[in-house]
């Protein structure tokens, strides 16, 4: 049987069908989305307490760091404490004082400068409420920034209301009265004063601040017998 064109040319056509299906690429399959990396939720690490620096404290009318007027100084670890009782830190050739008696001790102020405030508690032994706290350091300032040198008009500024009392000698004692205890700032009085007692650049300055608890009666204490922490 012989084989006619038309034969001839869809042999051609039938294989250059199956030639292009062999070369055609096969089908792409879909790649899967690539996994959201996990974060690590590792929590930072919590910084340790630390005992304040000197200048990082501050005098309120309620009392200085966690030393609250009209409550006995709290129990704090000694390495962040403010202040550790003595219980021989009044006691001296000069006095009668024995350990153990009221009046004896004294709150040492943790800090390296020498006695920057102090801490008077009702009679001035542990467990009762702190009286007063004093400050003499100019590294302790008030919530307003006052400090032991600055000027009465910086008092008077930060302090609207404030009162002086009557009768004050050596400083005049200017006072802020709250709810909580009372702040009182002894200005260096140049009228009062014997002359030279202060220096030029003193007067009319802040030399002393108090913290009194709540009904204590305020009084000027500076260069006194009922300043510092101990009577004797």
């Amino acid at each position: 049987m012989t084989t006619g064109p038309r034969m001839l040319f869809a042999g051609v056509i039938t294989a250059a069908v199956i030639a292009l299906d062999a070369c055609a690429s096969p089908s792409e399959t879909p790649s899967s989305p690539s996994p959201t990396p996990t974060v690590s939720s590792t929590p930072s690490p919590t910084a340790e307490p630390v005992r304040p620096t000197l200048d990082e404290l501050r005098l309120t009318a309620d009392g200085l760091g966690d030393l609250v007027v009209g409550e006995p100084v709290p129990e704090t670890p000694p390495d962040l404490a403010i202040v550790a009782f003595d219980p021989r830190g009044c006691i001296s050739e000069e006095s009668t004082l024995v350990e153990g008696e009221p009046g004896a001790g004294f709150w040492r102020p943790s800090y390296p400068e020498d006695r920057p405030f102090q801490v008077v508690t009702e009679g001035r032994v542990q467990g009762t409420p702190i009286i007063n706290i004093q400050v003499g350091s100019e590294s302790v300032l008030t919530d307003t920034g006052i400090g032991i040198g600055s000027g009465v008009d910086e008092v008077l500024a930060a302090y609207p209301g404030i009162t002086v009392m009557p009768g004050a000698l050596l400083t005049l004692v200017y006072v802020v009265e709250a709810p909580e205890g009372t702040l009182a700032f002894e200005i260096a009085n140049p009228a009062g004063s014997p002359e030279g007692y202060w220096e030029p650049e003193q007067l009319n300055t802040v030399a002393y601040m108090v913290a009194y608890a709540p009904g204590q009666s305020v009084s000027a204490v500076y260069a006194t017998d009922t300043a510092g922490a101990c009577t004797v």
